[in-house]
């Protein structure tokens, strides 16, 4: 049996290897947008400077680079830039652990205005906000959960959330004609390490109804500068009505991502650091970017489907194959193409085989 599994495994490694040779993303009759985006580590380059998924680093991917690699979305060239940019690609100015504050000062609207001005993007994304409100810091969330800020000191945060937002807006649509999204702060409350780390509901009421002034805020002012808003909050509430288990999980494609559980493995919705999605999540997100940047430039660009999202994870169901009962090879294909460890195509194909042997 043994002899078996081995020669096996050694020839859908080959297969994957025939499959990465073939692969190339799919190609469309319309370009896809030129996107230029402002925010913090929810979308800073997971394959980048903060290199997240350890073993799985390969297929640990956030919808920056889903969308680049699964749909040929341009997001300018991939380099190393000096601080305050780091690795990645040239229209992504986000960084991680950046605020509302820190996107102004460090200047991630100028940079991206004078990319605009230069007709380099023809859309905006903003999503800032995570880290103003973060379980994870010492000024986010514990303050206002304990009630240590309250008041006017609460309220004078929660403005200049709103002003900083808006000169990041008021800045770039300055800078030329661009289709722009500006997306709502997260709701801390729909994390699971939230609710397990700050059980009194009274007190985490508190802070959702702080994000819902902001978001309130945001709103009016797309609604005065002509942009589209999107609440992303609501996204999710919609993923767990549609995917959602009792447990909490997501069912994506026949397979169970864990919202409870956290690990770089690919069914865990939320990687081992506890804050960041992981790929099969941030795929969901992709998905959901692909249809509202349709939306505003009136394009067709395919969305992401389950296959598509679990494949990226480097997750190979036993659904995945065709009619012949063939085994799909995309996956390992992608993970030979990305040079992922032989330990990690090990693990995935012996998982396969466990499953679906």
């Amino acid at each position: 049996m043994k002899s078996f599994v081995m020669i096996l495994s050694i020839s859908i490694l080959s297969l994957a290897i025939v499959t990465f040779i073939g692969y190339s993303a799919p190609v469309y009759s319309q370009s896809p947008p030129s996107i230029g985006i402002m925010s913090d580590s929810n979308s800073d380059e997971y394959r980048a400077d903060d290199n997240r998924g350890g073993i799985y680093a390969a297929t640990t991917l956030n919808w920056v680079e889903i969308l680049v690699r699964e749909r040929n979305f341009n997001v300018g060239i991939w380099g190393t830039r000096s601080e305050p940019r780091r690795s990645g690609y040239a229209y992504n100015w986000a960084r991680s652990g950046a605020t509302a504050n820190t996107m102004i000062s460090v200047g991630q609207h100028w940079g991206l205005a004078q990319q605009v001005a230069s007709g380099l993007i023809n859309t905006v994304v903003l999503q800032i906000g995570g880290n103003d409100f973060a379980w994870y810091r010492s000024d986010g969330y514990e303050p206002i959960y304990s009630g240590t800020l309250i008041g006017n000191a609460l309220q004078q945060k929660l403005e200049a959330i709103v002003t900083d937002i808006t000169t990041a807006v008021e800045t770039v649509l300055a800078a030329g004609q661009v289709k722009f999204l500006l997306v709502s702060v997260p709701d801390q409350n729909l994390s699971p390490v939230v609710l397990a780390t700050f059980p009194d509901p009274v007190k985490r009421a508190r802070v959702g109804e702080a994000i819902s002034y902001v978001n309130s805020k945001l709103q009016l002012l797309a609604q005065e500068k002509g942009i589209s808003y999107i609440d992303m909050n609501s996204y999710y509430l919609e993923l767990q009505a549609t995917r959602g288990n009792p447990d909490g999980s997501f069912t994506v494609g026949g397979e169970v991502i864990s919202m409870s559980s956290f690990g770089d493995e690919p069914h865990h919705g939320i990687l081992g650091d506890q804050i960041h999605g992981g790929t099969v999540i941030e795929g969901l997100l992709a998905t959901k970017f692909i249809s509202l940047i349709n939306e505003l430039n009136g394009t067709n660009i395919l969305p992401l489907s389950d296959s598509e999202i679990l494949s990226a994870a480097g997750i190979l169901s036993c659904t995945d194959s065709d009619q012949n009962g063939k085994v799909n090879a995309l996956d390992f294909g992608k993970m030979v193409r990305l040079n992922a460890q032989p330990q990690l195509l090990r693990s995935v194909i012996s998982n396969w085989l466990s499953a679906c042997i």
